[in-house]
């Protein structure tokens, strides 16, 4: 797949031009400025949000916790925004906050047919059984991740998504 020069150029420039702290601050002010009455601004939110790159240009838990509560205020109906904050926690081992973020997602989701929750919410119970010291708990957390992948092929069988985390899990 080839890009346009003026893409591999502005992503040059990104990454190289600047300090850690002016792309945080970039970002941050970005995701504050967009407008949602405009078609590219949202479909820039979405992006922005759904960019472990992008999220990961903040060092910090709290840099990255900023970015997704300021996304959360700019589309509180978004349960994707949730979704993406609960994957980042669980990038940074805090597992137990990317359980509560990915229960607010499910919880917030009118269709409850949304596979990609269950999925990471299965993801997050999946790390919490292998981290877990005391085997009781950990096979607790075990079955609940198995649930939440077993859920995720029920709604789609032929899907990938839930057999390949069911599988991972094993």
């Amino acid at each position: 797949m080839r890009c346009a020069r003026h893409r591999i150029i502005a992503e040059i420039v990104w990454k190289k031009c600047g300090s850690h702290e002016l792309r945080e601050q970039t970002l941050q002010k970005a995701i504050e400025k967009l407008n949602f009455t405009f078609r590219l601004d949202k479909d820039a939110f979405d992006l922005f949000i759904r960019s472990d790159e992008i999220v990961d240009t903040f060092r910090t838990l709290e840099g990255k916790t900023k970015f997704f509560e300021t996304a959360a205020r700019k589309d509180p109906g978004n349960v994707f925004v949730l979704q993406h904050f609960a994957r980042m926690l669980l990038r940074s081992d805090k597992y137990m906050l990317a359980l509560n973020e990915i229960d607010n997602a499910i919880t917030k989701d009118k269709t409850k047919s949304i596979r990609s929750l269950r999925h990471t919410r299965g993801l997050i119970l999946a790390a919490l059984a292998i981290t877990e010291s005391n085997a009781d708990i950990a096979r607790k957390w075990l079955l609940q991740s198995e649930t939440e992948f077993q859920y995720c092929m029920t709604l789609k069988e032929r899907d990938s998504y839930g057999h390949s985390g069911l599988a991972d899990l094993y």
